[in-house]
């Protein structure tokens, strides 16, 4: 009778364990289960982030919309892409007659221009910090060129406000903030709408590769659905268990 009492605590002791790695599996397939979806569900293979960084403002955003924004662009959609952006932005009364996009002209990221001497200027910040009176300099100079500027677009990935520092003298009426996570990818949208063929494919694209520097993409749904897995039951005390 004394034998079977450590007999049954082994055996106990033995289902127990089972148990546990039972578990420990199960918590583990439905994280493999979470991340093998959204793998399937993410964009596929996407040039633009091959030859560039996702987060490059100069050589792959700006030059991207820079073309898009070009009446004369390879698109070959005259104005229908500008239109669309500054309807979306609220830009109104913005003649298109004589429009011509320049880009890192007078050191700007973007600049717009009309025939009747009207300039928009686009500043593209992703990560990179704002100058010292920046855009101050970017009024100035389109006013010394004979332009005048009615308005400073200024991109960021949440449309976040121009500092002080880099506004300078600038009167706020002037600066539009735009977001690539609500303007920029609604203004692509519309782009998709009006496109076809290669043209609206290489929008789609694009379009894929702003949603990665605004946290739109699979990845980030994918943590945020294994994180409220962790925080189901004892899940999170079984994961530190696994790492350990």
């Amino acid at each position: 009778v004394l034998g079977k009492a450590p007999r049954r605590a082994r055996e106990e002791d033995t289902r127990g364990m089972n148990d546990g790695i039972d578990r420990f599996r199960a918590l583990l397939n439905r994280a493999a289960d979470i991340d093998t979806y959204h793998q399937d569900d993410a964009p596929a293979l996407n040039l633009f982030t091959i030859l560039r960084k996702a987060h490059d403002e100069v050589h792959l955003h700006s030059r991207f919309i820079a073309e898009l924004l070009n009446p004369k662009g390879s698109h070959r959609c005259g104005t229908l892409f500008l239109s669309a952006f500054l309807k979306e932005l609220g830009i109104k009364r913005y003649s298109l007659q004589g429009c011509e996009v320049h880009r890192e002209h007078w050191h700007m990221d973007i600049l717009i221009t009309n025939g009747a001497g009207e300039a928009i200027i686009l500043e593209n910040k992703i990560y990179a910090a704002d100058g010292v009176e920046q855009i101050q300099r970017y009024v100035d100079d389109t006013k010394e060129h004979g332009l005048t500027p009615i308005a400073v677009v200024y991109v960021t990935p949440y449309g976040s406000p121009l500092s002080d520092q880099s506004r300078g003298s600038v009167g706020g009426e002037l600066i539009v903030p735009v977001s690539y996570e609500k303007e920029i990818l609604g203004w692509l949208g519309k782009c998709q709408e009006l496109s076809h063929g290669y043209v609206r494919d290489s929008i789609l694209r694009y379009a894929a590769t702003v949603k990665q520097i605004v946290d739109k993409t699979a990845s980030r749904e994918c943590i945020m659905k294994v994180a409220e897995l962790l925080r189901e039951g004892d899940n999170l005390r079984l994961a530190a268990v696994i790492s350990e």
